[in-house]
């Protein structure tokens, strides 16, 4: 009988997948240098994040600053991140990968 997956195994296959691209990244003879096979891997990881495979769902990456951190920002008169902020609701962050500007 089907079922949802447990948090455990979804945290499995989550990082099998991280371990799976790793291991394509490695052996990735079209990436001659480092630096090509670690931008590979990083747009690899975003990919999955952003739900572009096929063996897990899009996943929202949620801020989730220290509860001391917005006082502390105010006080200092800089900017703090906001608790629960999903970063990647509106878009895929594979997309801005290569654009470092934004």
């Amino acid at each position: 009988m089907s079922r949802a997956y447990t948090k455990e195994e979804a945290r499995k296959k989550f990082l099998d997948q991280i371990h799976n691209t790793v291991d394509h990244w490695e052996n990735e003879s079209r990436a001659e240098t480092s630096k090509e096979k670690l931008d590979g891997l990083a747009f690899s990881i975003l990919s999955m994040i952003d739900g572009s495979t096929m063996q897990i769902p899009s996943i929202n990456i949620v801020l989730n600053p220290h509860t001391d951190d917005k006082e502390y920002h105010q006080e200092k008169g800089t900017n703090w991140f906001e608790e629960g902020m999903i970063i990647n609701d509106d878009c895929h962050l594979h997309e801005f990968w290569h654009n470092k500007e934004e």
